[in-house]
């Protein structure tokens, strides 16, 4: 629970520095957000490493194959990182980008998902 408190108190501090730099310099205050973004996931890497271990545990309890959890997890990745680096994109002005990055991304979950549907369409044409 302490690390929420520790990672909203460094998006409040960045966002406070961004806003105040936005004003003087446009560049510098996009470089300061991705530098917090980054600083932001990397606080949270301890807990994504112990949540992904759970997620195998669970997939091995459930019989469940990594060819199923895989997809899963890449999918979650690219949704988390199409949002940030399109708004990332929105913050420095370029809304056109952000809105073409949030399709690139969409393209690439489904991408990322096919695993999936091909195991369910097999399993769909094993019962019929």
């Amino acid at each position: 629970m302490s690390t929420i408190f520790q990672l909203a108190a460094c998006a409040a501090v960045g966002a406070v520095c961004y806003v105040t730099l936005r004003k003087q310099s446009g560049e510098i205050a996009v470089l300061l957000g991705i530098a917090v973004c980054m600083v932001l996931v990397l606080g949270i890497g301890n807990g994504l490493s112990t949540l992904l271990n759970l997620l195998q545990t669970l997939a091995k309890t459930a019989q469940m194959e990594n060819a199923l959890l895989e997809p899963l997890l890449k999918t979650v990745g690219i949704a988390l990182i199409t949002g940030i680096s399109a708004q990332v994109c929105r913050d420095a002005g370029a809304g056109s980008i952000g809105m073409v990055m949030e399709l690139c991304g969409s393209f690439c979950a489904l991408y990322a998902s096919l695993p999936l549907v091909e195991t369910v369409l097999s399993l769909i044409q094993e019962v019929i």
